[in-house]
This record gives structure tokens, sequence and C-alpha cells, in this order.
């Protein structure tokens, strides 16, 4: 499944996040699927210290993971993105 995971974290905290963001960098270097795959980002918004990465994880513990590592650094919060093809195929579905 696709989630968008939204972040934010203190500006006095901005070496501490780059030096975890490496760590998650060098870990998905060795092919682990430990913090799922990023497929889109990450982006900062409006030059604050949040905004959102994309990810596609097998199972929910890879967000967990994500969320524990950042921790206390950052906050995290995952939101499932839903494709519409697939929405309203089920739509149809249940409609029968």
């Amino acid at each position: 499944m696709k989630y968008i995971g939204f972040w934010e974290f203190c500006p006095g905290d901005l070496d501490k996040a780059i030096a975890k963001n490496n760590q998650v960098i060098a870990d998905r270097k060795t092919g682990s699927k430990k913090f799922g795959t990023m497929i889109f980002g990450p982006f900062g918004l409006g030059g604050e210290m949040k905004g959102f990465t994309v990810y596609e994880v097998d199972n929910y513990e890879q967000l967990i993971n994500i969320s524990l590592h950042y921790a206390p650094v950052m906050t995290w919060k995952f939101v499932p993105i839903l494709e519409t093809g697939k929405v309203i195929e089920l739509w149809e579905k249940m409609k029968k």
C-alpha cells in the first residue's frame, strides 16, 4: 500500500534530522526494506521544518519503523493513498 508520511521537527533539530535521514539512506543502500520504499519526495512545505514523503510498504510495521527511527526528533502522521481506479472497481462490484 502507498502512504503519504507527513513529518515535522523543530528548527533546532535540523542536524539531528539530517543524521537520522542519512542512517535510513545507508540502510536502504544495503537492500533493506525495513523502512519501506520511498517513491516520491521528501518535500518541504513553505520553508518550514515540515513536509511529506510518499512511501510504498508491504506492511504497517515498516511505517512504525520510520516513526520509531526518527523519534523523538521528528513526528510523523501516515495517511493511506487509495488508487481511484481500484476504488471504482470495488464500488462497481458492490453494486452487483
